[in-house]
């Protein structure tokens, strides 16, 4: 029963052989198999994709974390909110940029401008990570960030590419249909006199 079901399907997508079938029925069933093989081919591409951004992300985040530090800053100013309203009404507080000092690894003192909490005022102290230049920067991803940054990287790459295979075969097999019923109707227009002859309804 289960064969049968699978060589129904396997028919009914041109994929095995038939005597009967047509040349552009033929070449359709050689592009659904391609487009299976390239579906799953995506999977494994997909992985080593995010694979390789995962272990892009790990040497950046190691030379980050051996060219530049995490320090405190002090905020000269009040972290002045930024308040912004969605369409649905909801009222949006974010981190904002706000003025402070900080002194950098050689014991500098720098002035610039930071990232805090909106609201946060005058004199506290906040966590900032410093490049190589004394400068704040993001910090280093952590291995969880690395993570999940890597798999969304790999489910995206994988939505597109089984898209566009999808795509694809699904127009070129749009044309194939509408070549294979000209192909039919140019044959029936040729058969159907002597058709309609013997079978005495002309």
């Amino acid at each position: 029963m289960a064969w049968t079901t699978v060589s129904a399907f396997a028919r009914r997508f041109g994929i095995g052989r038939c005597p009967l079938r047509r040349p552009w029925g033929r070449l359709e069933a050689v592009l659904t198999g391609a487009a299976l093989v390239a579906a799953l081919m995506a999977v494994p591409v997909a992985a080593a994709t995010g694979t390789a951004a995962h272990q892009q992300a790990m040497r950046e985040a190691a030379e980050q974390e051996t060219t530049g530090f995490q320090t405190v800053a002090v905020l000269t100013a009040d972290a002045v909110p930024k308040v912004a309203t969605t369409p649905a009404g909801t009222t949006v507080r974010g981190p904002v940029l706000v003025e402070a000092t900080w002194r950098t690894a050689g014991g500098q003192q720098r002035e610039g401008y930071v990232v805090a909490e909106a609201g946060t005022v005058q004199g506290t102290e906040v966590s900032v990570w410093l490049d190589e230049n004394g400068d704040p920067s993001e910090p280093p991803l952590s291995a969880g960030q690395s993570v999940s940054s890597a798999v969304a990287l790999s489910l995206r790459w994988l939505v597109v590419a089984e898209t566009l295979i999808i795509g694809g075969w699904w127009m070129i097999r749009s044309v194939l249909v509408l070549l294979r019923v000209h192909a039919w109707g140019t044959e029936w227009a040729h058969v159907e006199p002597r058709w309609s002859r013997e079978m005495g309804f002309r």
